[in-house]
């Protein structure tokens, strides 16, 4: 894999190229992956998912929603890309599901990093997580971290120490079983951890960066994951944390940084040098019944009363409304169903509710990196941001107890 910085571009502005699979795909930074769980869009068949425009090169699954079934891909022989049709897309393996809140547990050791899924907590040695990854075959892996969500913006010095040691330790016994294994070459991404606090956060920056073999790095700890990812945006004091931690990282290696995060915070994030994101924030919004209506030019009019960030389809005031999700919009949801319809089987509990909202909230918000990237060019990102945020109103506000993945639309 490799990663080119322009050095034409107002700011940070790059390409990933030359993966060992598909060596003719090109990936633009900022640029967003293909939230997947189990290698499938939520809500979306492979059919269905083909009806979105423009598609993303390259998708993202997580080992917290694949470890369960590494035997069975294990059998298939031809790794997860092929098992889940994906082969024609790059495929990122991260740690955790970003779609899920990650609930304090401090189950990681010395020896091991946790990972969580539907049947609870499993460690895995770095010799367990590259047997894993040999039957995975994935195109880019993300090394376990011992990162705990919600738990990174609170604990101490000493807690955050701990996880600096345990995760450049794994780290650096995972980049040794790789040598000689089925996978030997795989991209690998250092996890960042340290939480708020400056000195473990650039300590395990740096300690990773001294490892050569290392291609980039996933930024964890400055939000916790699921619904509650969203308020990040509005969080002022975790940018100075996060532009000293980028500081000691090296222009020529990518910078990811997952969860649900908004478009405002994206718009920041991109300014500060990261590089991916990926679409989970579009599943947050479908399981809550909205479509996302925020403006993708520079050219939109200015906030008004009856304009919104995002369409709250489960209001009965768009019960008769037979008109296209957003005006405009060239999305199969658009083009063929109305808000009246949407609201109907958001009411009925249909799960065509959820599919319908995927196509368009996944089409808009990939319009989305098309206007950041072309505002980044600009040096337009600034003015770009204050009509968003004229837009978007206040910061959602979430309560601190467990909130579900699923709050809506699940269906078990």
């Amino acid at each position: 894999m490799k990663f080119v910085v322009r050095g034409d571009a107002v700011s940070r502005r790059g390409t990933l190229s030359a993966f060992r699979r598909l060596p003719d795909v090109k990936v633009e930074t900022p640029g967003c992956m293909l939230f997947t769980r189990c290698g499938s869009v939520p809500h979306l068949s492979l059919d269905v998912l083909n009806r979105i425009e423009n598609l993303p090169q390259i998708a993202t699954s997580s080992m917290s929603t694949l470890s369960d079934y590494q035997d069975v891909v294990r059998e298939c022989k031809r790794g997860l890309p092929e098992f889940a049709s994906l082969d024609n897309m790059v495929v990122f393996c991260a740690s955790h599901d970003v779609s899920a809140e990650i609930i304090k547990f401090n189950c990681s050791t010395k020896k091991t990093m946790v990972v969580r899924n539907r049947g609870g907590n499993k460690q895995y040695s770095p010799a367990d997580f590259v047997k894993v990854q040999e039957a995975f075959k994935c195109d880019m892996v993300q090394c376990l971290g011992d990162s705990e969500g919600n738990e990174s913006t609170t604990s101490g010095s000493t807690r955050m120490n701990k996880a600096y040691n345990r995760t450049v330790d794994f780290l650096e016994k995972t980049t040794n079983f790789l040598q000689g294994s089925e996978i030997e070459g795989t991209p690998l991404l250092a996890s960042l951890v340290g939480g708020m606090l400056l000195e473990p956060r650039t300590r395990c920056a740096k300690a990773s960066v001294a490892m050569t073999t290392v291609s980039g790095f996933v930024i964890e700890g400055f939000h916790n994951y699921g619904v509650r990812a969203e308020c990040f945006w509005n969080e002022k004091e975790p940018l100075g944390v996060l532009r000293d931690t980028i500081s000691c990282l090296p222009e020529d290696k990518v910078r990811v940084m997952l969860g649900a995060l908004h478009p405002v915070a994206i718009l920041t994030l991109s300014e500060e040098g990261v590089d991916l994101f990926d679409t989970s924030y579009t599943y947050q919004v479908t399981e809550r019944g909205g479509a996302l209506s925020f403006p993708l030019s520079l050219q939109s009019p200015k906030a008004k009363a009856d304009v919104m960030f995002e369409i709250d389809l489960k209001d009965s005031k768009y019960a008769d409304q037979f008109i296209p999700l957003l005006e405009g919009c060239t999305c199969h949801t658009c083009s063929n169903f109305t808000r009246g319809y949407i609201h109907h089987l958001l009411n009925t509990k249909e799960l065509l509710a959820g599919v319908l909202l995927s196509i368009h909230n996944i089409h808009h918000y990939l319009r989305f990196f098309e206007q950041l990237r072309r505002c980044l060019d600009e040096d337009s990102s600034a003015a770009y941001r204050q009509l968003l945020e004229e837009y978007c109103g206040p910061t959602p506000e979430y309560d601190t107890g467990r909130v579900s993945p699923s709050p809506s639309l699940s269906t078990g």
